[in-house]
C-alpha cells in the first residue's frame, strides 16, 4: 500500500527522471498531479465497478438535519457518484440502501415508501428516516479531496498490476503532447495574468 502524497512524489520523481529541480516542480505541480490520478483513480472504478468494493474505505459521519430530513454531508466526496458508495450502516446497526435520487423517486413511486434509503444527492446522503448515532459510509474517495497520508488501495486489474497500472496510466496522461502543451499555455498565461 501506498499514501497519496508518496504517489504523487513517486509520479513527480519519474516524470523528472530523478531528482526532481524546482523546475520540474513547477511544471508538474502536485495538484495537476493529483488531479490526473483522481481521473485515473475514476477511470479505474467504473470500468471495474466488482473490484471496486476492495478499494473502498470507511469513513463516518455527524447526522445533521434541516427542513427537508436527516442527512450526512460527504467529504470526501465517492470519486464515482452513488456507484463508489457500497456500504451504509448507522451505530444502531441499521443498513441503508444506496440510490441515485431518480432510482429513489422510482421506487417511491411504485412502493408507495422508500424507508430504508440513503439518497446520493450532490455531496449528501439524504435519509428517509432518522439514523441512530453516526453514519459510516463505505466507499471509494475523491483521491482530489484525500489527505495526503490517506492510503491509496488500487485494487488489482485483470492483469494482476493494481498500484502500478495506476502509476502508468498517470506518467501516460502526463507525458501525452496535448497534455504538455495544455501545461505550458496555462504556465504561460499565469505567467502574464490571462488566466
Amino acid at each position: 500500500m501506498i499514501t497519496k502524497r508518496q504517489m504523487l512524489e513517486l509520479i513527480q520523481n519519474r516524470l523528472s527522471g530523478g531528482d526532481t529541480p524546482n523546475d520540474y516542480r513547477r511544471l508538474y505541480p502536485l495538484p495537476v498531479i493529483s488531479r490526473v490520478l483522481n481521473f485515473a483513480f475514476a477511470d479505474l472504478v467504473t470500468r471495474r465497478p466488482d473490484l471496486a468494493i476492495d478499494m473502498a474505505l470507511p469513513y463516518t459521519f455527524d447526522v445533521e438535519s434541516n427542513t427537508s430530513g436527516y442527512y450526512v454531508t460527504l467529504d470526501p466526496q465517492p470519486i464515482a457518484g452513488s456507484m463508489a458508495i457500497f456500504n451504509v450502516e448507522d451505530e444502531g446497526q441499521n443498513f441503508y440502501n444506496v440510490q441515485s435520487k431518480q432510482m429513489a423517486k422510482e421506487i417511491r413511486i411504485m412502493r408507495g415508501s422508500n424507508k430504508d434509503a440513503a439518497i446520493y444527492d450532490t455531496n449528501r446522503l439524504l435519509f428517509n428516516k432518522q439514523p441512530q448515532g453516526d453514519v459510516t459510509v463505505i466507499m471509494v474517495p475523491n483521491v482530489y479531496q484525500m489527505n495526503d497520508n490517506d492510503v491509496l488501495i488500487a485494487n488489482s486489474d485483470a492483469d494482476g498490476r493494481g498500484e502500478m497500472a495506476l502509476f502508468g496510466l498517470c506518467l501516460q496522461v502526463l507525458q501525452t503532447r496535448e497534455f504538455q502543451d495544455d501545461l505550458n499555455n496555462n504556465s504561460i498565461d499565469a505567467q502574464y495574468g490571462r488566466g
